[in-house]
């Protein structure tokens, strides 16, 4: 993983292959990291390598390494 964040109470992760949110498994103690969908044509080989994700409030900015950001919001998250 490349970087890490919570926003809206959900742990998230970068990959070298996008964004990535923790959950959890019924029965477990462990979760499983599932994709979150990024704008067409945001994810590209190579693109994440020097990236981050920053969380604000209710939603997450995700930076590919020449320094394009998507945002994504989360629903039902009270805004700060």
């Amino acid at each position: 993983m490349i970087d890490y964040a919570q926003a809206c109470g959900q742990q998230l992760a970068l990959a070298s292959t996008g964004l990535f949110r923790l959950e959890p498994e019924a029965g477990s103690s462990v979760g499983r990291w599932e994709a979150l969908t990024l704008p067409p044509g945001f994810v590209t080989p190579g693109a994440f390598a020097k990236g981050r994700i920053h969380a604000a409030g209710s939603a997450v900015y995700v930076f590919k390494s020449d320094g394009d950001a998507a945002r994504l919001s989360f629903e039902g998250c009270p805004s700060p």
